[in-house]
């Protein structure tokens, strides 16, 4: 309980917080003070589902005397937006009003009435006057003014759909039980969506009643055992297999047929490893198994197709033959040879007028003009080769009646003009280069003649003929004898006098002297 006081002694409001039932019950709303009122609302201990703000206050403003007695004019009730007010029976009354805020009650909890028995079953009433407030107990709703039982569970008892909350997806009250809403099954106390199809979630088997041989596996809706999925969501019998029971063809696979109420191989088809095949497959068709290719007795199902085995080929009639062996192969008897081979010896060999080239057997002595492969197959005329894939005559010969190549005239004279132009051209293209390594000898020649000038040796004293044929001799010696003889004469001569001699070439590490200058006396034939 609170008081809202203004100034001492008085105050403006009187609030507090109390069940419906204790503030329609205030005993004395003909005359109460405030101390008395407080004490009301302050030691209220009823227990209900949810409790209600009260608050007095005076309609003309004036503030509460806790020295004076009042009385309640009306009792207001508020809850959600619905606002009931009861006027009191009071003969006299001080302008107050007691307001009961029941604002968080739901709407349909609550009732308010003119009973005067004022009494509902599971419900809490307040008899006010002529009027009677009811609230629904907990766990019940107020429904055409009276408490019903809520969230009731489907397969329970009701009497308004408005129960029907108890169960996800139910809300309806049908025949007094509250049912699973249209769509939807009900199944161990819940609701399951019904109707599923194939491959959609489920939990039960009833869901996936679309097709009749469905249920559910695995957390989803599939064809049961012996069925299977068709492309139209439904599920339909498998066929059975060689060996499975039936009654008629259309319970057996495509390659199978009814017989004595087993499945059983079709005509044109042998069960090989689990199932029927095609048998009789020709060369070149589509297989699973090396025993579908039984038209030929050398066939075998190679990458998916029948073809003939190693060492064998197909015939035009489909059939395989052994590849005959060419030349050099092992033999037993003609046949077992190629056209241009025969068996000799237990070998292929060469027929008579063939010849082996490369590798095979091919016709020699071809005439002229005949097809061929190599040359050594025209070996009819010595001046034939292979040209073209046919015997014809080398250039510069012709064919005679005979079937000879022989000389082509003018053929003849034009190549002779040609050898003869090729000795000519060739004549005077190696006198001209003749010519030219000539030229570049005669010029490495003349260049290795230029004279390279030699030191100039100065002689103080001209000796005999006898002395400087002595020093022209020491030449033969080494470079030192020879510098030790020209210090002699350096050393042996009073007179100044210069001598240029002229060298053209070292030999022997010395020098040669060939000539004096003009003005000199003439020292060559020392030499």
């Amino acid at each position: 309980m609170m008081l809202c006081y203004s100034v001492e002694g008085y105050v403006k409001y009187i609030n507090g917080e109390v069940c419906l039932k204790t503030g329609l019950e205030f005993p004395n709303k003909c005359s109460f003070q405030v101390n008395t009122t407080q004490d009301y609302f302050k030691t209220d201990r009823g227990t209900c589902r949810s409790k209600c703000s009260v608050k007095i206050y005076s309609y003309d403003g004036y503030m509460f005397s806790s020295y004076h007695h009042y009385s309640l004019r009306t009792i207001t009730v508020i809850s959600g937006n619905r606002s009931t007010t009861i006027n009191t029976t009071c003969s006299t009354y001080s302008g107050s009003d007691l307001r009961i805020n029941c604002s968080s009650w739901k709407h349909d909890v609550f009732l308010v009435g003119n009973e005067h028995t004022c009494q509902e079953r599971d419900a809490e009433c307040a008899h006010i006057e002529e009027n009677c407030i009811c609230h629904c107990l907990s766990g019940y709703i107020m429904v055409n003014g009276r408490c019903l039982l809520a969230n009731v569970h489907v397969g329970d008892m009701c009497s308004s759909d408005l129960q029907c909350t108890g169960t996800d997806n139910s809300g309806v009250c049908c025949n007094g039980v509250c049912q699973c809403q249209l769509g939807y099954l009900k199944i161990d106390g819940f609701c399951y969506q019904e109707g599923l199809f194939l491959n959609q979630p489920c939990a039960h088997n009833l869901q996936c009643s679309v097709s009749p041989h469905a249920a559910c596996l695995e957390g989803r809706c599939s064809c049961i055992g012996g069925y299977k999925a068709r492309s139209d969501g439904q599920c339909e019998k498998e066929k059975a297999s060689y060996g499975g029971f039936c009654s008629q063809n259309d319970q057996c696979t495509n390659s199978t047929a009814c017989t004595n109420e087993r499945c059983t191989c079709k005509q044109g088809f042998v069960f090989i490893d689990t199932g029927c095949h095609k048998q009789d497959v020709l060369l070149n068709q589509s297989c699973v198994y090396s025993h579908q290719c039984l038209v030929s007795p050398y066939a075998a199902c190679l990458e998916g197709r029948c073809s003939c085995i190693d060492g064998y080929k197909a015939r035009n009639n489909g059939q395989c033959e052994k590849e005959k062996a060419s030349n050099g192969g092992l033999s037993s008897q003609n046949d077992q040879c190629t056209n241009s081979t025969v068996c000799k010896n237990e070998r292929c060999t060469c027929k008579q007028g063939f010849v082996f080239i490369d590798t095979d057997c091919h016709k020699k002595d071809v005439l002229l003009n005949q097809s061929c492969i190599y040359s050594h197959q025209c070996t009819e005329s010595p001046y034939a080769a292979c040209l073209k894939g046919r015997c014809s005559c080398i250039d510069g010969y012709k064919s005679r009646k005979g079937g000879q190549c022989e000389k082509d005239a003018q053929g003849s004279t034009s190549v002779n003009i040609s050898i003869l132009g090729v000795l000519y051209g060739g004549f005077f293209l190696s006198g001209f280069i003749t010519a030219g390594l000539v030229l570049i000898i005669y010029r490495r020649f003349k260049s290795s003649e230029i004279k390279r000038p030699l030191p100039c040796i100065s002689f103080k004293e001209v000796y005999s003929l006898s002395r400087a044929a002595e020093f022209n001799r020491s030449r033969s010696s080494s470079p030192q004898n020879t510098m030790n003889n020209y210090r002699t004469f350096q050393q042996g001569n009073n007179r100044l006098h210069t001598a240029r001699i002229k060298t053209a070439f070292l030999q022997r590490n010395n020098i040669n002297v060939l000539s004096w200058p003009s003005k000199s006396q003439d020292l060559n034939h020392l030499g």
